[in-house]
């Protein structure tokens, strides 16, 4: 995972640890907030047009009733629906899709919708008050229709919702004390009636978000949970990765191991037949050169030495290895005779050109024995790494610095390089 995708993880574990949560209330940190109002805002916005076009088509419905219920005032009422309320409504559409563009978590769209709800509360106990039909008595009506849709349709904030219930009621109870065609009780049970409406959709916008926030944060927490899940994969991978390759690579050099050599040699027994080659590289007199400056010199000599062979080797089909100690092993599939000795050539050439001065003078080279078989199958791998062994101590015999190679497991010296 990367190093920002962590960072992430980290933030986000932080945030959730900031989340209070009581039986009453769902406190956000003022980030985690933002992505709430945001998200929540997403959802809605889907269902903006049809729940706009819904209320305004119900409540341009009632201009047939209007007729009925508040003749004295009907073609008042009628005005105000289709030129003011209505348009104020269907402004809602663009208004909220302007504002969500411009800040996704914005609360701006809410509030130009809980102006126009008390503004049509406000209208509806108007025109309540400003009839004198004796029908209009129950013109209230309205208000609780609009109450009921504000809290169970829009859907706002608890805090939005708050400010726009409260107004509401509060408007009605004024109108309703100034009542004066509905006798008392009337008055008082409507009264009464809105308050438990307020309470009401108050109850039902606090659970509403109290649960919306719940949900929120725990969706937070699963998506925390895979992200950790997803980080552990990947260190495990990672470190699956890093155990295999450590697990086959010399850790001085760099170079595979004897390991990776094993796996090798165990493969060329399953492929069976085919032209292949062993070189056994071995640094000369390194024990002087260690005893005289010092192992981390040494250290340095063989990681040099290694390097050196690795890139003669790069674009080959072999396998450099470090045997042990001071001994390398290379393996040459499908190879002739010929690029067989030509490759530890290059090899012994390639250590003795870096140069490396031993403590007794000169500089550090390398002997090379090597194997040849044209049918690995009638020559076994084992035999052919014994004869490998034995031409090196040809060509240590030979004056080191030299190569000596066999054929088909049967030691035929190349002409010995001297030092």
């Amino acid at each position: 995972m990367s190093a920002v995708k962590v960072a992430d993880m980290e933030r986000l574990d932080r945030l959730l640890g900031a989340v209070r949560s009581t039986r009453l209330w769902v406190h956000l940190p003022p980030e985690l907030l933002v992505r709430y109002r945001a998200e929540r805002n997403s959802r809605e916005s889907g269902r903006l047009l049809l729940t706009v076009l819904v209320g305004v088509a119900f409540f341009d419905g009632f201009l047939f009733s209007d007729g009925e219920l508040i003749p004295d005032v009907a073609e008042l009422s009628a005005w105000t629906r289709v030129a003011v309320i209505t348009p104020l409504g269907l402004l809602y559409i663009p208004l909220a899709r302007w504002a969500l563009r411009r800040d996704p978590a914005t609360r701006l769209h809410h509030a130009y919708a809980s102006a126009v709800g008390v503004t049509m509360v406000a209208w509806v106990c108007a025109l309540q008050l400003a009839t004198e039909s004796s029908t209009g008595v129950t013109y209230f009506l309205g208000a609780f229709l609009v109450v009921t849709y504000f809290f169970s349709a829009v859907r706002t904030s608890l805090e939005v919702a708050t400010v726009t219930l409260v107004s509401s009621g509060a408007i009605f109870l004024a109108a309703m004390s100034r009542e004066s065609v509905m006798v008392a009780p009337i008055r008082l049970d409507a009264a009464m009636t809105m308050v438990v409406f307020v309470v009401f959709g108050l109850l039902v916008t606090h659970r509403d978000e109290q649960t919306s926030r719940r949900l929120f944060v725990s969706a937070l927490r699963t998506e925390e949970l895979v992200a950790r899940r997803e980080f552990r994969l990947a260190q495990l991978a990672t470190l699956n990765e890093t155990l295999a390759r450590d697990a086959g690579i010399d850790a001085l050099t760099g170079v595979p191991n004897r390991r990776a050599l094993d796996a090798a040699v165990h493969s060329w027994r399953e492929e069976g037949a085919g032209q292949r080659a062993v070189l056994v590289v071995d640094l000369d007199q390194f024990k002087d050169y260690n005893d005289g400056l010092g192992h981390a010199a040494g250290d340095r000599c063989l990681q040099r030495v290694a390097e050196a062979m690795a890139a003669c080797l790069r674009q080959m089909d072999a396998l450099l290895t470090r045997y042990g100690g001071e001994e390398f092993v290379v393996l040459l599939d499908a190879v002739r005779l010929d690029q067989a000795v030509d490759v530890a050539e290059r090899l012994r050439g390639a250590v003795e050109q870096l140069a490396i001065r031993a403590p007794a003078g000169g500089s550090v080279t390398v002997s090379i024995g090597g194997a040849w078989s044209p049918r690995l199958g009638l020559v076994g791998v084992n035999d052919l790494m014994e004869s490998a062994d034995e031409a090196l101590y040809a060509a240590k015999a030979a004056g080191r610095n030299a190569v000596v190679f066999s054929a088909s497991g049967h030691p035929a010296a190349a002409a010995p390089v001297a030092g």
